[in-house]
């Protein structure tokens, strides 16, 4: 989806995975598609991916979702995401991340990319 902001990308899975340490998987979620999301990122635009499971949606930035989206377990994707709803969409709190200034914005997605998914393994 474009916007005037930025481009957000939106993502589904019908359920969370049985166990909880199995990454879930985005069949639906293509290289080029993870590429775009960080180099727009990185061209100095604003680019997202909000995935919906059942009734929770999860807010990331482009690159944290390409870098972590089919690796990262249940909890791992609850650490990584910007913003979580669990019941169902919020639609002001998501105005406000989408309209975030940088600085902020900036902020949040690097102590989210920061976190390495080899670091909870340890």
């Amino acid at each position: 989806m474009n916007y005037i902001n930025g481009w957000i990308e939106l993502k589904w899975a019908r359920t969370w995975p049985t166990r909880p340490d199995t990454p879930l998987r985005i069949k639906h979620y293509t290289q080029i598609q993870k590429n775009f999301g960080k180099n727009y990122w990185k061209a100095g635009g604003k680019s997202w991916l909000l995935l919906q499971i059942k009734r929770e949606w999860f807010l990331f930035t482009g690159p944290v979702a390409a870098e972590h989206l089919g690796h990262a377990t249940r909890s791992q994707l609850f650490d990584l995401a910007l913003a979580h709803w669990s019941n169902g969409l919020n639609k002001q709190e998501l105005i406000k991340w989408l309209t975030m200034d940088w600085a902020t914005l900036n902020l949040y997605q690097w102590e989210n990319a920061s976190r390495s998914i080899d670091d909870e393994k340890e």
